[in-house]
């Protein structure tokens, strides 16, 4: 799809930041602006922050793009549990009389009897410990990662995002990222649902009370009718930044991605099939006029019988192809119907039975705590031990106390001789120091005359014109000083 000029003056500019508005200039100038209709994926992610936060590298994922990604929010499940529910569990145990109904190791581990973890664990009222959903606009071949759409793509899902939490109070969201390191920009939200509630912990983690509590009432169909609002959010959205959303195709629901898989590409098989039969009933026959009857042509069996044999095994693949995908949707319809009657009866389990459970729980804890116990005696034990020989130690040093008080006081005594001596020997060092001073006013006195000797030479050697510094130096090496300034060789002469 392409907008004119008009379409791009139109365009509420206000939603689109520089870099979007850059690109949507650059596209101006080509005389284009490439937007289309696109595809709306807002779906249930398999939840693996592990995954999310690219603490390992999967295969479809392009390295050299991961410092693109976008972290919009990291909070560590265990501090999220905590913050949400931990006030309710102190208000709890607070109501509860016996100390056996308490919780003592927190919400996440009572409801869910499992260690914190970064995966999505279900407990066994079908309660699950985060939810994910994965929000994408379009496919890899028309919003790829690093196009212009993709691009834009990304920012329409950075806007979604940014007011997801306002718009679904009960829904905390603790982890949020954009990828821009696969084929196509895409969200993964990941939230724990929150619910109030009368009995029990007044705070639980429930997603049908939450759905509730936003306005979106009660039954298996609220959870779509929140997913078909925040789809409406995200289509006005994308309707700001020119993109228009195709009408929804069929998800897969409840399906595995495998059987969904299978079931597209039987249904899919199934179109071209039927594509080749009318193809095959609008073909047109080779034939001829009949020169002995007229309006009336003549077909070769061989062009007739090779015609209905397409037609036939087209109808054959046909037929196959609808049975296997009614047997597929057949067996997923019994599938989920078999998945609600385990959530069912599962959903039926009586008070007395949690409290066994809880029991169990209780009673293998007592068990942990009751071999720590155990491990730390041992430990006790040793320590004694070891503090049993530490006494002998000490008994020994003790003993020897009186014989060290007789060293002290015999460097007691000594101590003030030492003082007297270093007195004495200060008293020496000040007298050294004196005399150093004044030795170095005589080394002084003797420079400066050393100075005025060797003004008066130079100006001696000058007017003699005599080089001053040759003719110390062959004094320094034995020279007589007649001989320097040439007396002596007058003489002989």
């Amino acid at each position: 799809m392409y907008y004119n000029i008009s379409t791009i003056r139109d365009f509420n500019i206000s939603y689109i930041d520089y870099n979007t508005a850059k690109c949507y200039c650059q596209a101006f100038f080509e005389r284009s602006v490439i937007i289309g209709v696109k595809t709306l994926s807002h779906c249930q992610g398999k939840g693996s922050l592990s995954h999310n936060n690219r603490d390992f590298r999967p295969k479809n994922v392009d390295i050299r793009r991961t410092k693109n990604n976008v972290t919009f929010i990291k909070e560590p499940i265990n501090e999220a549990y905590e913050r949400l529910f931990g006030a309710a569990v102190e208000r709890y145990n607070a109501r509860q009389k016996r100390s056996d109904r308490k919780i003592k190791n927190g919400y996440y581990e009572y409801q869910f009897n499992h260690a914190v973890s970064n995966n999505v664990i279900t407990s066994p009222d079908k309660r699950k410990s985060f939810y994910e959903d994965v929000v994408q606009i379009g496919t890899k071949d028309d919003t790829g990662v690093g196009s212009l759409d993709g691009e834009i793509a990304a920012r329409c899902l950075t806007e979604y995002i940014n007011g997801f939490q306002e718009r679904n109070p009960n829904f905390h969201v603790f982890n949020a990222v954009l990828h821009m390191d696969e084929a196509t920009p895409h969200l993964h939200i990941d939230y724990i649902p929150v619910g109030h509630y009368k009995r029990g912990v007044d705070t639980q983690n429930g997603i049908a009370q939450a759905l509730k509590e936003m306005g979106y009432g009660d039954g298996k169909d609220a959870i779509a009718r929140w997913r078909k609002s925040e789809c409406d959010v995200l289509k006005e959205i994308c309707g700001r930044y020119g993109i228009t959303i195709s009408e929804p195709q069929k998800s897969r629901g409840t399906m595995t991605v495998e059987t969904y898989k299978e079931v597209k590409q039987l249904e899919d098989k199934l179109v071209h099939l039927s594509e080749l039969s009318n193809a095959a009933n609008s073909a047109e026959i080779p034939h001829k006029k009949s020169l002995l009857v007229k309006d009336k042509v003549v077909v070769s069996t061989e062009d007739f019988e090779k015609i209905d044999a397409e037609k036939k095994a087209a109808a054959v693949q046909q037929e196959i192809a609808r049975q296997k995908a009614e047997k597929a949707a057949e067996a997923e319809r019994n599938n989920l119907y078999h998945a609600e009657q385990l959530a069912a009866r599962e959903a039926e389990i009586s008070e007395t039975e949690r409290f066994l459970e809880t029991k169990l729980r209780y009673a293998e804890k007592r068990r942990v705590e009751a071999e720590e116990l155990y491990s730390r005696q041992i430990n006790i034990n040793q320590i004694l031990d070891k503090t049993e020989s530490e006494r002998d130690i000490y008994k020994r040093e003790t003993e020897r106390i009186p014989y060290l008080q007789l060293e002290i006081n015999d460097l007691k005594n000594n101590t003030e001789k030492w003082r007297t001596e270093c007195s004495n020997k200060n008293s020496e060092i000040a007298a050294l120091n004196a005399e150093i001073t004044e030795q170095s006013k005589k080394i002084n006195y003797l420079q400066k005359l050393y100075n005025w000797v060797y003004d008066i030479a130079k100006y001696a050697c000058q007017k003699l014109k005599i080089d001053v510094e040759n003719a110390i130096k062959r004094r320094s090496e034995g020279y007589r000083t007649t001989y320097i300034f040439g007396d002596e060789k007058k003489r002989s002469r």
